[in-house]
């Protein structure tokens, strides 16, 4: 059995590129220490970053702490055990925009993962009022 899926309709955008394409403010990845990060998201990550396709800060958010010199050697582990040859170049663009943050189901107001989205948001708010010259 096979089932057919339709894009979803934009909500609501935060930006635009030309063309109309909704410009994210965060790209949020929960469980950025587990297996499937390892696997698949740090290299598609990697490629996308390649690629020119990635323009906003991205957030891991795993139960345990991570410094971020674990989240670049993991990182680069990861992408290097997929195959994939790393440009030193590409490689720290894509973990200049990453950074890893902790957050347990539980605890959601003021949790370190609220205030890594939130200082992101206002980051990109600042950059946008210097580009804009406001």
């Amino acid at each position: 059995m096979t089932t057919a899926v339709g894009s979803r309709p934009r909500t609501s955008t935060t930006g635009s590129r030309p063309g109309g394409e909704a410009v994210a403010d965060v790209f949020v990845i929960f469980g950025i220490t587990g297996d499937l990060a390892k696997v698949m998201t740090f290299h598609s990550l990697y490629r996308l970053e390649n690629r020119g396709l990635l323009n906003c800060p991205i957030i891991g958010v795993a139960v345990d702490a991570w410094t971020p010199d674990d989240l670049r050697s993991h990182a680069r582990a990861a992408i290097e055990a997929s195959g994939e040859q790393i440009d030193d170049g590409v490689f720290d663009r894509l973990i200049g925009r990453m950074s890893a943050t902790s957050a347990t189901p539980r605890r959601t107001s003021g949790s370190p993962a609220r205030s890594a989205m939130r200082n992101a948001r206002s980051s990109i708010s600042r950059s946008h009022r210097s580009c804009s010259g406001a």
